[in-house]
């Protein structure tokens, strides 16, 4: 039976081989083609849609996080997590691209404080624009660094009150009771876990970062700095606005904090790379599993470059639907003396 089976069998020639391969090849470079050209159709598409629907619609269709199917389709076809899972550099800069020309569309040649101004508003639905009293008072723990910060961020003419406590979380607790306009807390003090401690004091008071203010000594650079040389104070408030005395026109920086978590669909390698990619520097990168379970605390600063701090904006709304962002605001900078 085995004879008769092999008797019947029949090899295939080696020309049909070659037709078959050849075959394939062509398939599955019409298949790259026109993969190709359907990205080119739905860059055309997102392009004919900006245009037609206005700045204002399409940035509360992206900030809403894809409200429809069809947008969904489009940027996920556009920047499919699976490439960026790779960690492709070319994958990644194209992403960044798409975002820039994005970015451009919606914001256009705007300055950035206002920009940031009017994407906070949105992230947050909250009103950037009131004021403190003239005279802000500033609940705060007495230091020689928090009196440094506190000349660095407000104009001289400012009268601060400051109200001096024993502990931060009593300097939250009267700014949380509306007795005290600002808190001012450092955060570069990992040797005692107060990076815990400050994200614990945040959420229990639900106080917002409105602004970053450094000292160090002159001899560093912001850009390399060693934490036993720069401290790193936040200012907190019950609201996302910014005092008007504070000045904002004199910032060294803008600081984005951002909290990511840890299985992120897209990796926190890839977001740091587009970051990169954007001339926005990483200032600290940490796990704070113990109060945020299963979340990092991102921390990056950028100069004054609108298109690229607004490129990496929509790069997170984008690809990064689950981010929370904490906050986007000024960082000044004091040396010692």
């Amino acid at each position: 039976m085995a004879e008769a089976f092999s008797s019947t069998r029949r090899e295939v020639p080696a020309a049909d081989i070659a037709v078959a391969e050849e075959n394939l090849r062509v398939l599955r470079h019409t298949s790259q083609r026109n993969a190709i050209k359907r990205m080119a159709h739905l860059r055309e598409m997102l392009l004919v849609m900006i245009r037609g629907i206005g700045r204002s619609r399409l940035r509360e269709m992206i900030l809403s996080n894809f409200g429809s199917d069809e947008w969904y389709e489009i940027f996920s076809a556009q920047a499919p997590d699976l490439t960026l899972q790779k960690r492709g550099t070319e994958d990644l800069a194209d992403a960044v691209f798409f975002c820039r020309e994005v970015s451009r569309e919606l914001w256009g040649d705007l300055p950035e404080q206002t920009v940031i101004s009017q994407l906070l508003a949105e992230l947050h639905g909250q009103n950037l624009s009131e004021p403190f009293a003239v005279s802000p008072t500033v609940a705060c723990v007495q230091s020689r660094l928090a009196d440094q910060v506190l000349s660095a961020v407000f104009s001289p003419e400012v009268r601060v009150r400051t109200r001096y406590h024993g502990s931060f979380r009593d300097a939250c607790e009267e700014v949380a009771a509306a007795q005290a306009d600002i808190a001012l807390l450092p955060i570069e003090n990992e040797s005692n876990g107060f990076l815990n401690s400050f994200f614990s004091l945040l959420e229990r008071y639900e106080l917002k970062i409105i602004a970053a203010a450094e000292c160090g000594n002159a001899s560093e650079s912001p850009v390399g700095y060693e934490k036993e040389e720069w401290n790193r104070f936040l200012f907190l408030c019950r609201e996302y606005v910014v005092h008007p005395s504070m000045r904002a026109s004199e910032p060294s920086s803008y600081v984005l904090d951002l909290i990511l978590p840890f299985r992120s669909q897209v990796p926190v390698a890839s977001i740091l790379g587009a970051a990169q990619m954007c001339s926005l520097k990483i200032r600290r990168i940490d796990g704070i599993g113990a109060v945020l379970r299963g979340m990092h605390y991102v921390s990056l600063y950028a100069a004054e470059q609108t298109i690229e701090t607004l490129t990496f904006l929509v790069f997170l709304l984008l690809y990064v639907p689950q981010f929370d962002v904490l906050g986007i605001y000024p960082n000044f900078v004091k040396e010692l003396e």
